[in-house]
């Protein structure tokens, strides 16, 4: 009974893992361009650019809104049941001193005065306004406004980077295929001479050991097939995981390799693409905070001028039985200017300007850099593209050598040696040229990316 409980469940448990991958593998279909879109749709590094671009456009508006007035609105209600009493001397009221004589005591008595506080209410409003603070508050702006550009080339930042990783996984996913393909045309060849050399064995005109040979290259075939399957598999979890897929969804790919001459910038034209570059682009909106920073800096050293204006209302407390209700208008004006604070100011002064001298060397030293980058990924889209073509030519050299072994040997004038030498030349030959296309188009992305043109192809 027990044993049956088991395995029911771990059927249905199986039943439910089937039908979940029966509802995943529908095939994937796959270009260059999609693969980047599909990268770009997932990845978690553009979608946290975008949320700081967001951030940035928010502190633009706050930094734009303290220009303006500054409206406030308040209000109180008190309310106390007792009554606050207390007597009131009439000499104090008529400015005459205590000592006269009494009959004037007589005549004014006292005077027995009751406060209250029975719903008092109270309520304004008030308008701020910074008429001159040193331009702080358009120096924030203008930073405001250069965070947002900022944020905005973090997002072309990113986007280079994961459409340079989406190409590479993409590549790498196609190289692998396409040599799988290979070794499974090598395997192909290698079962047919097999199937040949045992006819003629049969028939006597082939030895045992001749063979042999063959099966133990066509052996070597089969591992290299199952070896390019299990780096299929891997390249092409690799490539699912970058573009947000589930690591088991089949994919089908469809690539070219295309590098026209133009696209190739001469040396000379370095400096002009540095400053296409979001890197570069980035430093210079550094360099610009860093001015504005000691902008900033000295603005605090200057006078403040300030306006406030305000309407009051109070009402609701009693006086000797008599209710008061008081309305009013007030305006005032505020001048704050510094003096003395021990050089504080000063050396915030001091500190911005280094930090601005610090961004830019930072900036003339990563030019720098962009340039080697330049010219480094020039000269290897031109390797790959000199290895292209060399390969091309090889893969040419070597199919023609091995029809014609093969038909030497179908002749009986060549040797089983020779054949397997020019099938294995053969399958190298092709190996080396995919690879070779894979690698011209990985280097024509990287190339791309380090001049500044990667989002325009």
């Amino acid at each position: 009974m027990i044993l049956q409980r088991f395995f029911g469940c771990l059927m249905g448990v199986s039943l439910i893992c089937l039908a979940g991958l029966a509802g995943a593998t529908e095939t994937v279909s796959l270009d260059r361009d999609e693969s980047r879109r599909m990268a770009l749709e997932y990845s978690r590094q553009v979608k946290m650019s975008e949320n700081r671009l967001d951030q940035a456009l928010l502190r633009e508006k706050i930094a734009r809104a303290a220009q303006l007035p500054g409206l406030k609105a308040s209000g109180l209600y008190f309310y106390s049941p007792d009554e606050i009493g207390f007597m009131l001397d009439p000499l104090f009221l008529i400015g005459m001193e205590s000592g006269l004589p009494d009959l004037i005591g007589e005549i004014l008595p006292d005077i027995d005065l009751g406060i209250g506080l029975e719903g008092v209410t109270m309520g304004g409003v008030e308008i701020d306004q910074v008429v001159y603070a040193g331009g702080r508050v358009r120096i924030a702006r203008r930073m405001a406004q250069t965070g947002t550009s900022l944020a905005s080339l973090d997002i072309d930042l990113q986007t280079t980077e994961v459409i340079a990783i989406a190409d590479a996984a993409f590549y790498r996913y196609v190289a692998v295929l396409e040599m799988e393909k290979a070794a499974e045309k090598y395997l192909e060849l290698l079962g047919e001479l097999v199937e040949t050399i045992e006819d003629s064995k049969a028939e006597g005109m082939a030895t045992r050991n001749e063979l042999l040979k063959v099966k133990v290259k066509r052996n070597e075939a089969r591992l290299k097939v199952q070896k390019a399957g299990s780096g299929r598999e891997l390249a092409r979890m690799d490539l699912c995981r970058v573009l947000g897929l589930p690591l088991h969804t089949p994919l089908e790919v469809t690539w070219d390799v295309e590098v026209t001459e133009e696209e190739i910038m001469p040396a000379e034209k370095y400096d002009q693409r540095i400053s296409k570059r979001p890197e570069y682009q980035m430093l210079e909106k550094a360099v610009e905070i860093s001015e504005q920073q000691v902008q900033m800096s000295r603005a605090e050293m200057l006078p403040e001028i300030g306006f406030r204006a305000g309407y009051s209302y109070l009402g609701g407390i009693e006086v000797g039985g008599q209710t008061s209700d008081n309305t009013s208008l007030s305006a005032m004006a505020l001048v704050r200017i510094p003096i003395f604070n021990w050089s504080e100011s000063r050396n915030k002064l001091a500190i911005a300007r280094l930090k601005e001298e610090e961004a830019r060397l930072e900036k003339k030293d990563a030019a720098r850099l962009l340039q080697l980058e330049m010219a480094r990924e020039r000269l290897q889209l031109e390797d790959a593209l000199t290895r292209l073509e060399l390969t091309a030519s090889a893969l040419e050299y070597a199919d023609e050598n091995m029809e014609t072994s093969q038909d030497k040997f179908h002749e009986g004038v060549e040797t089983l040696t020779d054949l397997l030498e020019a099938q294995a030349q053969w399958q190298a030959a092709l190996s080396d040229h995919i690879e070779a296309q894979t690698t011209v188009s990985i280097r024509k992305t990287m190339y791309l990316k380090a001049i500044g043109e990667l989002t325009n192809h």
